[in-house]
């Protein structure tokens, strides 16, 4: 079972649960396990505006601008995928 399965497994399962506090957690938890799915970074090129080139790197999930090859949005907490792994 990958990420994705676990995940609507999960979810699918919490959507027979009654609304109570044990469902918040795992919503919550469902959250959690999503930001963990490396997602792509968006890459803004200013270069037509900017000679020489000047990138701008978003969070998929935010759009919070994020330094190069960080790990995690530190807005956020959404895993980041850089594409050359």
């Amino acid at each position: 079972m990958n990420y994705n399965e676990a995940i609507s497994f999960y979810k699918s399962f919490l959507s027979l649960c009654p609304e109570n506090p044990y469902k918040v957690a795992g919503e919550l938890s469902v959250i959690a396990l999503e930001k963990q799915i490396p997602r792509e970074v968006e890459i803004c090129d200013w270069g037509e505006i900017y000679e020489g080139g000047l990138y701008d790197y978003r969070c998929p999930k935010c759009s919070l601008s994020v330094n190069y090859k960080d790990r995690y949005c530190s807005e956020c907490g959404q895993a980041l995928d850089w594409g050359d792994d």
